[in-house]
């Protein structure tokens, strides 16, 4: 494993992963502690905004929140001042496309009941519009909508930097991305979920990132096949579709083409995603400088 900063096509630095960094959070208080206080912040895919409140607390800026779902836009209340809501898609090019959203929260969901999330939906993504006709037809209870689509480039402020960026998009990162490259040069990090994308890992390392993996998310509980590979630190957790998974980080480092090792991992150990840091050569030194913070 060549060290940051010296990164070769298709690795991932297990730096992060070996610290038990699991979320962006994590990230923004160690910045925090290092001096280096976030500023202005990206939440694209935000949801019922439960994460733009933790990244709001801990910076001193705007979290730019972008949630096309208009059945989570109304948890977002006045008291958020710092919280600026877009109700749009991140994507490529500004215009409108369809955007798939397969289920919601039951209103009659304990779990929906006990966080006042009624009707709250996680699993939205854009789709083509023949795409997401075919599937309609098969799940009836799907909604197919019409959403406002932005670029961040030609919609959020020039004049000072956007410090992070969290894309959470179910499949929609690659085109956030090609729609804020001058964000994205300019960010401290990007904290990005990765499900194996088609051309995602290979588009942050064609632009020079250095990529580093967290924890780990697998369907069902922990197989003996996981925890020879990983250490676990969740072994029975709920998502809001009510499927059951577990966490876990590396116990080695993920050797070779990464891309290839994560799909291998899918099929073996029915891993499901991992959140993935990126880091411009601009800011590498910096942030290398904080997780330095982080190991003493």
């Amino acid at each position: 494993m060549s060290e940051p900063g010296t990164q070769v096509k298709n690795e991932v630095s297990p730096l992060l992963s070996q610290l038990r960094i699991g979320g962006v959070e994590e990230m923004f208080d160690a910045y925090t502690k290092a001096g280096k206080p976030i500023r202005d912040s990206i939440d694209g895919g935000s949801g019922a905004g439960r994460l733009s409140r933790k990244m709001m607390e801990r910076s001193t800026g705007t979290v730019f929140a972008f949630e096309p779902f208009p059945g989570n836009h109304r948890f977002y209340t006045e008291d958020l001042d710092r919280i600026r809501l877009y109700r749009a898609a991140l994507a490529d090019e500004p215009g409108k496309k369809s955007f798939f959203v397969g289920s919601t929260v039951e209103s009659d969901s304990t779990w929906a009941k006990e966080r006042g999330l009624e009707g709250y939906s996680s699993v939205g993504y854009l789709a083509d519009e023949e795409l997401a006709s075919t599937r309609q037809e098969k799940n009836p209870d799907a909604q197919v909508l019409r959403v406002k689509c932005i670029a961040a480039d030609q919609s959020l402020p020039i004049a000072r930097p956007i410090d992070v960026v969290k894309l959470d998009l179910q499949g929609g990162e690659l085109d956030a991305l090609k729609g804020m490259e001058r964000i994205a040069r300019r960010a401290q990090f990007l904290w990005i979920e990765y499900t194996g994308q088609f051309g995602l890992a290979k588009y942050l390392w064609r632009k020079r990132f250095t990529l580093f993996d967290t924890e780990y998310l697998f369907r069902g509980k922990p197989t003996d096949a996981i925890r020879e590979k990983f250490h676990i630190t969740k072994d029975d957790f709920t998502l809001t579709s009510g499927a059951s998974t577990c966490f876990g980080y590396p116990k080695e480092p993920i050797e070779g083409d990464y891309e290839e090792a994560f799909r291998e991992m899918k099929k073996s150990l029915n891993l499901i995603q991992t959140d993935i840091v990126a880091v411009h050569p601009n800011q590498l030194e910096s942030f290398m400088e904080v997780v330095e913070g982080l190991r003493a």
